[in-house]
């Protein structure tokens, strides 16, 4: 459990952990350069609890604070966990009995989307996988052609992990990415597993904070972050499914421009940019690889009716970077004064 000034949910994040009907686990907290009390509170749990270890170390990133736990790890089976989300007391348990009852790298499971309160649940997620069925390579691979449409390895809490299946095969968390590197880990894992099960029950919490970082104003990475992500996943797609390359490409093409292109456009335009880095982040898009197998791969006129957006693409991809940025202010401009913004 990595964590960053989190005092605000971290004592319930690490309760839940410490409560699992499971009690032969470790529990390895990573302060990554915290200023709040956080340190304060986790030390307090580790004077009453030989299970907990605390590794602390200058703010470098969740990856690296996750990385700093992996290389200490000693359960057979990794998890984690958010600090400002919690888990459920039998999670653990279940899901270690059907590890080893499968002989599974992996088992992954549901969760539940949650109010900042913790007390409401707005919305559920079942797993990508069958409860109960074993997926081999072949399965998997066919999974990773179809990733993005599936959500076939987002969100590395639902799951656990066998250490052997990490260690072996040498994966760790790219410490030059702070988005997305959760799912190109998994992405990793799962590639590398030979038995992967699902387990239908949903264990996890994960909590709606509009102070998380995925949710904080003007990004600056954003875009180099998922270029970067894009470019790993094209490497891994063409080391174990090459054969599936295209299915792939015009998955991942729909997602760019469907998903993706909307943060990128939101943050950009929702912040006081100035026209330099507006356009300078417009040019980095339009010229990743990422957007070139976009617009090869999926016909933009299928998004014609979100109008904002969908202009500023078709201008994107002729290169017309000044035009796409002169009419998407306009509109901005004339919503702002309609409105009284």
């Amino acid at each position: 459990m990595p964590f960053y000034n989190a005092e605000k949910f971290l004592n319930e994040a690490v309760s839940s952990v410490l409560s699992q009907t499971m009690d032969n686990i470790e529990l390895i907290l990573v302060d990554d350069g915290s200023s709040d009390t956080s340190c304060d509170i986790v030390d307090a749990f580790s004077k009453n609890d030989d299970r907990i270890k605390i590794i602390h170390q200058q703010n470098s990133g969740v990856s690296s604070a996750r990385n700093a736990a992996l290389k200490i790890a000693r359960g057979k089976y990794i998890g984690f966990v958010d600090a400002d989300d919690f888990i459920m007391p039998e999670m653990y348990e279940a899901l270690y009995d059907i590890a080893e009852k499968n002989g599974a790298d992996i088992v992954c499971s549901g969760f539940d989307y949650i109010s900042s309160d913790g007390k409401e649940i707005i919305d559920t997620s079942c797993p990508p996988y069958k409860d109960g069925v074993i997926y081999g390579r072949e399965e998997i691979k066919k999974f990773a052609s179809e990733m993005h449409t599936l959500s076939s390895f987002l969100y590395i809490w639902r799951s656990i992990f066998s250490r052997e299946l990490i260690e072996k095969n040498g994966i760790s968390f790219n410490e030059d990415l702070s988005i997305g590197e959760d799912t190109l880990f998994a992405m990793n894992c799962f590639l590398s597993a030979d038995k992967v099960v699902g387990c239908e029950k949903r264990f996890y919490r994960y909590r709606i904070n509009n102070d998380s970082a995925m949710r904080r104003k003007y990004k600056p990475d954003f875009a180099s972050n998922l270029i970067l992500q894009y470019n790993e996943k094209m490497k891994l797609c063409e080391s174990y499914f090459p054969e599936l390359k295209d299915v792939y490409i015009k998955d991942a093409a729909e997602y760019t421009l469907k998903n993706l292109w909307c943060g990128l456009f939101s943050n950009i335009y929702n912040n006081d940019l100035k026209l330099k880095q507006r356009i300078h982040r417009l040019k980095e898009i339009s010229g990743s690889v990422m957007f070139r197998d976009a617009f090869l791969n999926y016909d933009i006129d299928i998004l014609k009716s979100r109008s904002v957006d969908w202009f500023a693409l078709k201008l994107l991809k002729s290169k017309r970077i000044f035009l796409a940025d002169l009419s998407t202010e306009l509109i901005y401009l004339i919503h702002r004064i309609k409105h009284g913004k």
